[in-house]
């Protein structure tokens, strides 16, 4: 803690030396933004006072965790405190007087910042993030080194006695004290250390402590409220059940239930917001997220879901006023024309145009109540917008009303494409083609760890034309955007967009991964393939068909659709089928999907056929890849093969030797052989078959049109083999 107060100290004493220099006064503005040191320099000087409402409790304590190492046990209907035990601080870290090093670490998450001669700035890591990849080393020549250990320990909820302890570590052990009542709690400590090879002295070291915890699920266990803010004590606060001071800053709040500890959701409130607040006893309506008893209202008792704001988060920057230039607003770098507007978001997010750097541009602006989404989407765009299938990320500004993101300017999305028959593109556009590359960025965030979870046709986005005339496909809106990591423990409640959002997102119990955005990817595939179509029937009844596992594709109609827009219907079918299973572990990757026929070239689809052909030719009858192959080939023969074919090709069939019908082999081996032959060929067969490749694949995929998925999946048996690997 002494460290910490040292690192505040310091950041205020330069803080102070610059406003005196360039006779500028910092503002203190309560944007909802992670700006922590702030918050902790006042939190170093108050203490932490939780409140609770007069609202029905489900349960009896309350585990409050502090800056300083220490867990409390609060009892959840009065805060009366039962017991506190002393563990390692959240944060921990050295503090060189001549290091360049000014890193300050977030107790809440990990999330480091630095300070600039902008003023504060969040940087795209965390602790625990570094000690994931360490060791590393940065192109600036910062070496980085990371330990993470892990610690259970048995603790009693009645009297905090910490029965056992299991880790790495002999002297830490405690002899097992079996009991009913012990509470298992996992703790883990992120240990980093920063060095530079230009200065081997100028280093910084870090740690980070993390319990596990699940995050709040279910509305329906909880009605309390519990706000928090920085304060040494207050007099009067309305109609509240308790406060309690607390010796050092409060960094998370959790209920302790059966399956061990369960994180409360936490908001944000100042003191002075909080005073407001209480004193005027503004309500709202009882079946709002936000509520807090009034005064001229009748007491409500109807559930709400619990919420905590337990700390002031402050934004600190020299002047950065908005300014009109022109048609334009200045917003720090950016420039906004608010009279365009390009698009509008849910929750009050409207797009505008603008400018950044002489480029024109879009400007997303967010209101502040929802800038955790933006400081998400932010995040999730500095580390994957490298990608030409991803939207390119700018910069970010903020007002005191909105936060302002600069993102590359596109012309129009997927949904207004397929709705509107008429725009210009329709004629150049290639379904395929976009959905490739829509696929393709989301490859690339999977590769990142993110699981993007809102892909519809509203968020494909196309770029401008270049100078061919071509646009790119670009996926966009990071707001719910999550790394596995996180979303496999802190997945409560709904994200997404219904419609578009696969099963088992609407499940709290189960955690979130890649197979969810594959599920919404194959929606996306229906629609543009379908010419605006939905998968699961009309907008009415489709959220409720995904979570049943009811779909349409075998439907007649959906089916004619297909084809209307591509010849690759059955490889269409095939893959959507597979990407919008209702079990998430049949579902394929972003990168199988890349590698399916359904975007191959007829060029490429005639040399799997003749490879596979090369594969099989040696071997016997009865061998397992021959057996797996012929398998269910009836779907493709139709007993006889020969009978589909032309006239001329039957006639030709039989001059060199013996095809049996029924065999998909002697199909293969004959595609391969007219292949070869091509140009021997009778004029009259050449004529019929087509040229190479494009009518001559077609030739036969239109006879056999479950011919190239069938192989693909009977083969797959081989994607390991030199030959056949590449198509897989």
């Amino acid at each position: 803690m002494c460290v910490l107060c040292a690192l505040l100290q310091f950041l205020g004493r330069k803080i102070r030396h610059k406003a005196r220099r360039k006779r500028k006064s910092y503002t203190r503005t309560n944007l909802q933004a992670k700006s922590w040191s702030q918050t902790l320099f006042v939190m170093c000087i108050f203490s932490m006072t939780c409140i609770s409402f007069d609202l029905f409790v489900p349960f009896d304590i309350l585990f409050v965790s502090t800056i300083n190492g220490d867990i409390a046990a609060v009892d959840a209907a009065t805060g009366a405190l039962r017991w506190s035990v002393k563990e390692t601080p959240i944060v921990r870290s050295t503090f060189p007087t001549e290091s360049h090093f000014t890193f300050l670490p977030n107790p809440q998450d990990g999330s480091l910042y630095t300070l600039t001669e902008d003023g504060l700035k969040k940087l795209p890591f965390s602790i625990p993030a570094l000690v994931h990849a360490a060791p590393c080393r940065s192109k600036e020549g910062i070496l980085y080194a990371g330990k993470k250990e892990d610690t259970w320990f048995g603790i009693d909820p009645k009297t905090g006695n910490i029965t056992e302890t299991l880790n790495f570590s002999p002297r830490d052990a405690l002899c097992p004290a079996p009991s009913d009542a012990v509470q298992y709690i996992g703790k883990t400590e992120y240990h980093i250390a920063l060095a530079d090879v230009h200065n081997v002295s100028n280093r910084w070291n870090a740690t980070y402590v993390e319990y596990s915890s699940y995050n709040w699920r279910d509305k329906s266990e909880a009605d309390t409220r519990y706000f928090s803010s920085c304060s040494d004590g207050l007099d009067t606060l309305g109609k509240i059940c308790w406060h309690r001071n607390f010796s050092s800053t409060v960094v998370a709040v959790y209920e302790l239930g059966t399956e061990g500890l369960k994180k409360m959701r936490m908001n944000v409130l100042g003191r002075k917001t909080l005073y407001n607040i209480l004193f005027n006893s503004l309500a709202q309506p009882a079946n709002s997220r936000f509520f807090v008893p009034s005064e001229r209202a009748e007491k409500n008792k109807e559930s709400v879901l619990p919420d905590l704001v337990l700390s002031s988060r402050f934004f600190l920057s020299l002047s950065r006023n908005s300014a009109d230039d022109g048609v334009f607003t200045r917003i720090g770098k950016i420039l906004v024309n608010s009279s365009e507007i390009i698009g509008r978001g849910s929750d009050g997010t409207v797009i505008f145009a603008g400018k950044f750097d002489s480029r024109n541009i879009a400007v997303k602006r967010i209101v502040l109540d929802y800038v955790k989404l933006a400081d998400r989407e932010v995040n999730a765009l500095r580390e994957t917008d490298t990608h030409p299938n991803v939207i390119r990320y700018f910069c970010m500004e903020a007002d005191r009303q909105f936060c302002y993101i600069a993102l590359e300017l596109c012309c129009f999305t997927l949904e207004e494409f397929v709705e509107n028959k008429n725009m210009p593109m329709s004629c150049t556009l290639n379904v395929l083609h976009a959905l490739y590359e829509t696929t393709s960025g989301l490859a690339w965030l999977h590769d990142f760890g993110m699981v993007h979870r809102d892909i519809k046709p509203s968020n494909v986005l196309f770029s401008a034309p270049d100078k061919t005339g071509s646009v790119r496909a670009k996926i966009s809106d990071f707001g719910l955007c999550k790394k596995v990591s996180q979303a496999s423990v802190t997945q409560s409640g709904f994200a997404g967009t219904l419609g578009w959002t696969a099963p088992e997102m609407m499940q709290d119990q189960e955690a979130v991964t890649f197979a969810a955005d594959v599920f919404s990817l194959g929606c996306l595939f229906y629609y543009a393939l379908s010419g605006g179509l939905h998968a699961f029937g009309d907008s009415n009844h489709r959220q409720v068909n995904i979570i049943i596992g009811h779909d349409e594709i075998d439907d007649t109609y959906t089916l004619t659709e297909l084809y209307k827009l591509t010849f690759l219907c059955a490889e269409s079918r095939c893959l959507i089928k597979q990407m919008v299973s209702h079990s998430r572990t049949s579902r394929p990757s972003a990168k199988e999907i890349l590698k399916h026929p359904v975007f191959w070239t007829s060029e490429k689809r005639l040399q799997f056929l003749q490879d596979v052909s090369d594969r099989i030719e040696n071997e016997d009858i009865f061998s397992p890849v021959v057996r797996n192959l012929e398998r269910g080939s009836s779907v493709v023969t139709a007993n006889d093969w020969r009978l589909q074919l032309c006239p001329a090709l039957q006639e030709d069939l039989r001059k060199f030797r013996t095809y049996r019908g029924r065999s998909l082999r002697d199909l293969l081996r004959a595609i391969r052989n007219k292949r070869h032959h091509y140009q021997e060929l009778p004029e009259e067969l050449r004529t019929a078959i087509g040229s190479i490749p494009d009518d001559f694949i077609a030739y036969f995929t239109d006879r056999f049109p479950n011919l190239i998925m069938h192989v693909y999946g009977a083969m797959s048996i081989c994607k390991t083999d030199s030959i056949l690997a590449r198509y897989y």
